[in-house]
């Protein structure tokens, strides 16, 4: 009876490559990076609208809306160590040539109407928040408009929303629970409310906006 238990127990165990377990340990990342990165983009994009004669009421909104974010940014970095955290466990059953490791858990999956990451690169390049030498984009000799800002920040926050959906929607137990609740904090923060906040007093009109 103890053999049979013993072999039922081997015969579960599941081995996947080290290179699938990275790919999926990255499709996590790619979700909390890009959120991340599009979140810092807003507020470096938005001190150009400084330079753009704002009224009083637009110049609190930026400031209210870059505070927020940056406070928001705060919690991707503790999403971050809690990830590294359920990750290095893996690694503690690898085989004995490293190319395997024992699935000893399910690894969430983001899920959703995940983003196109070229896409958002595409964007981060054009409003020069990736600085690539030589200038190839001529961000430098651009002069941005209010509206082109203001469009360029709508389309990164949705792509904010979209990321962290990804990231907030996937089951997260046993070693990724920690991770899970991070994930929440993130997509409940009210950095969105700030921004909506900041997008109103440009006269962006949500009113026909599905809730």
């Amino acid at each position: 009876m103890q053999k049979q238990l013993k072999n039922k127990r081997m015969a579960k165990k599941k081995m996947i490559k080290t290179s699938t377990l990275e790919y999926r340990f990255n499709k996590l990342h790619n979700a909390a990076n890009y959120a991340e990165d599009c979140c810092k983009a807003i507020v470096f994009h938005s001190d150009r609208l400084l330079q753009l004669q704002p009224t009083p009421e637009q110049e609190e909104r930026i400031a209210e809306m870059q505070q927020s974010i940056e406070e928001w940014c705060d919690k991707f970095a503790s999403l971050a160590s809690e990830m590294q955290k359920a990750e290095s466990l893996y690694f503690d059953h690898l085989s004995d040539d490293k190319t395997k490791v024992e699935l000893f858990e399910e690894i969430p999956s983001p899920s959703g109407a995940i983003p196109d990451y070229f896409k958002i690169e595409g964007k981060l390049l054009d409003i020069g928040y990736i600085d690539v030498e030589g200038d190839p984009y001529k961000v430098e000799e651009r002069k941005f408009s209010v509206q082109e800002i203001i469009s360029d920040i709508q389309e990164l926050d949705l792509y904010v929303v979209l990321c962290i959906k990804a990231l907030a929607y996937p089951d997260y137990t046993g070693v990724w629970e920690s991770v899970g609740k991070r994930a929440c904090e993130i997509y409940e923060y009210d950095a969105k409310e700030s921004i909506y906040r900041f997008l109103v007093s440009y006269g962006v009109d949500f009113s026909s906006d599905d809730i």
